[in-house]
């Protein structure tokens, strides 16, 4: 069993005691919470009101206690769906599952002791936690809260005993997103360092053979646990890639907080010759002086001057001048819409509408909706289809559905949009966000909570498995990690692996968690995915469908997209939920078109400078250590301009190809260079 005996001791050394009359906890004590949870737009999201060691979404309470998640305004105007996460093995009532999103109130009652936490299956970093103590088990006089035994975790095939690896850096995690003091802050200008703050309390926990252990103290565990603090470096120029990118990379800086609007959110433009931030828009005039309300996900029109952003936690694509700002329409699609493309060949958008049941397509401009295409068959639940994507020819799309672990194809020329669905394969747990190969013969997605990639032939078989053909395949992304004691195979030491240093490779063997959202390189060479609770990337290479490297990230990495490197060449642009940057990933940076050489060559900021034009500025928050902000924070959708897939590439404008070369203007035909 991997722990820090240091940091370990008997259960007789003592517990935590729990105050019913101290709102915020102290050294060695937790307050009773009572867990009615306001589920709301953020940064809490699951809100208890009382302040646990920086959370506000942490709830402490006794057996018998009824948990109430609570959906709608003022809170909120989008739909919800808490679903169970982390549960006591066997607890009564476990898992707890909706139908799907809702508006309203929901309860469950929690009768066994241990530690529950749950995720909305809709926007799934948004987490709330229970630690359930039992009255009766006292020791020494004092109340000692227990994380139970065993635990199960959605995704996992088994349960785990809770003194786990995967545990712990699920705890770790829950308390990074949850307090926004906790997010990874670059500057340009110095070097800091990264130390999260958690619950400086005794907690108990069981090793695989049932014998209770008590951390002394969590917070000082973690510390060590996770090699913190970290180091951050300046975001210098010598930190950006050396070759600049074409064009601009577009991208949803989703959890700023303004002072200008009620809703966070801004979408912001990165000038990839000196990359630095040449435009943020926050559009603080609409909704009602809202704003944008959590935009998510962007796409543009054919002509690259008209923004489409979906705005997550409303029920609209707004669409606005990329270059002014300036509003232009909005159109109500659905609950939640997450993700939005256009169709190559006719400029209409395909918006995925995650808080529902469909795939809503748009007239070219934003312009009115035409048709949906329903994201399940006569007599289903609900699906909550996130990140799509569409086919080169833009004729059929890849849905993945979130509370029904499967991915779905769908034929957008059907006569039926209720029956446009071809083919339906399963993925794992909470499937997030699909790919397609640039040829079309393959997609691919991504399951949240099972960790894998599952590569789905779009007609014959077309995944590549042990040198042959297959229908289907699945891609582990944690192969040789073990989810109890944390060690890799062949990684060296079997400790938790770090958040490494800008350039070093994390190894092979490095498990990737939480995988969010994965993109093929538009030559047909390179997927990279984002992996959120392991702070990675896994690089696969698309001619064999497996993974061949794993590369650092930033804390809640996300959202994967390619762009045009100068000269020849694509980066990979990934951005991270929960620090102000964004990693520039090259496939091929020798030049030789060895993919093992994959590499981060470089960072860049995602705060506004000092020529930015802009329409919002950051709002002062006040911390434990003083005031700061969350200015460049929450990168979730990211697109680079000009769009360079297969497909897209070749109905741009004369104008916007002008920076490209001959191969990334046409990437699946060498013959059209000669």
């Amino acid at each position: 069993m991997l722990l820090v005996p240091a940091l370990l001791g008997a259960v007789a050394l003592g517990g935590t005691r729990i105050s019913s009359n101290k709102p915020v906890s102290a050294a060695g004590e937790l307050p009773l919470v009572p867990p009615i949870f306001h589920l709301n737009d953020g940064p809490t999201w699951f809100d208890t009101g009382v302040d646990v060691s920086g959370t506000h979404s942490l709830a402490v309470a006794t057996t018998g206690s009824t948990v109430k998640f609570i959906v709608g305004a003022p809170d909120t105007l989008s739909d919800h769906d808490p679903d169970s996460v982390i549960w006591p093995t066997g607890a009564a009532g476990m898992p707890f599952h909706n139908d799907g999103g809702f508006i309203g109130e929901k309860s469950i009652t929690l009768t066994t002791p241990g530690l529950y936490a749950f995720q909305c299956t809709i926007h799934p970093y948004m987490l709330g936690a229970v630690l359930v103590v039992d009255p009766a088990a006292v020791a020494d006089g004092t109340l000692v809260p227990d994380f139970g035994k065993m635990l199960s975790v959605r995704g996992v095939d088994k349960p785990l005993p809770s003194a786990s690896d995967y545990i712990y850096r699920l705890v770790r995690t829950f308390f990074i997103i949850t307090n926004a003091e906790n997010w990874k802050r670059y500057y340009p200008d110095k070097a800091g360092s990264w130390m999260p703050r958690y619950a400086p309390v005794p907690i108990i926990v069981h090793d695989a053979s049932g014998t209770p252990n008590v951390i002394p103290n969590l917070e000082s565990f973690f510390h060590q646990y996770f090699h913190e603090p970290i180091a951050i470096p300046a975001i210098t120029d010598a930190m950006h890639p050396k070759i600049p990118g074409v064009g601009e990379v577009m991208q949803s800086t989703q959890m700023e907080e303004l002072n200008e609007k009620a809703y966070p959110g801004t979408v912001s433009f990165i000038d990839t010759n000196t990359w630095q931030m040449a435009r943020k828009f926050g559009l603080p005039s609409i909704n009602n002086g809202g704003g944008l309300d959590n935009p998510h996900n962007q796409w543009v029109s054919r002509d690259e001057n008209t923004v489409y952003a979906d705005e997550w936690f409303s029920n609209k694509t707004t669409a606005f001048d990329r270059f002014t700002g300036q509003f232009l329409r909005q159109t109500v699609v659905g609950l939640s819409p997450a993700h939005v493309m256009t169709r190559s060949q006719t400029d209409e958008l395909i918006v995925g509408i995650n808080g529902e049941n469909q795939l809503t397509e748009v007239a070219p401009g934003d312009n009115g909706v035409i048709k949906k295409f329903s994201a399940v068959l006569p007599g289903e639940g609900i699906a909550h289809p996130h990140a799509h994507w569409l086919s080169a020819d833009g004729n059929t799309a890849v849905a993945p559905n979130a509370n029904f672990d499967s991915a779905s194809l769908f034929n957008l020329n059907a006569s039926d949009p209720n029956l446009s669905i071809t083919k339906r394969a399963f993925v794992g747990s909470i499937p997030i966000a699909t790919a397609m190969s640039s040829n079309a013969d393959r997609a691919y997605s991504a399951g949240l909570m099972s960790a894998n990639i599952v590569c789905i032939s779009t007609a014959g078989p077309a995944c590549h498995s042990g040198g042959g053909l297959v229908d289907t395949k699945n891609i582990s992304l944690t192969k040789g990690y073990d989810f109890v004691t944390g060690s890799q195979t062949s990684a060296g030491s079997g400790l938790p692996i770090q958040f490494p240093p800008l350039s070093s490779d994390a190894g092979p063997a490095a498990p990737g968690i939480l995988p969010i959202q994965n993109a093929v390189s538009p030559d047909n060479k390179v997927m990279v995915v984002a992996n959120a609770v392991s702070g990675n990337m896994d690089v696969i290479d698309v001619s064999k469908d497996e993974v061949i490297k794993v590369l650092p990230c930033d804390p809640g990495c996300h959202g994967v997209n390619w762009g045009a490197k100068k000269g020849g060449g694509y980066y990979a642009y990934v951005t991270s939920k929960f620090a102000n940057v964004t990693s520039v990933v090259d496939p091929d940076p020798a030049g030789d078109g060895d993919i093992s050489k994959t590499a981060v060559v470089g960072k860049f900021l995602t705060d506004a400078g000092p020529g930015t034009k802009t329409d919002v500025t950051p709002k002062k928050l006040q911390g434990l250590t003083g005031q700061y902000t969350l200015e460049g924070m929450g990168g979730q959708g990211v697109l680079a301009l000009p769009i360079v897939y297969n497909g897209w590439v070749q109905k741009l404008p004369d104008g916007l190809k002008a920076g490209l070369t001959c191969q990334q203007k046409d990437p699946l035909n060498p013959r059209a260079c000669g």
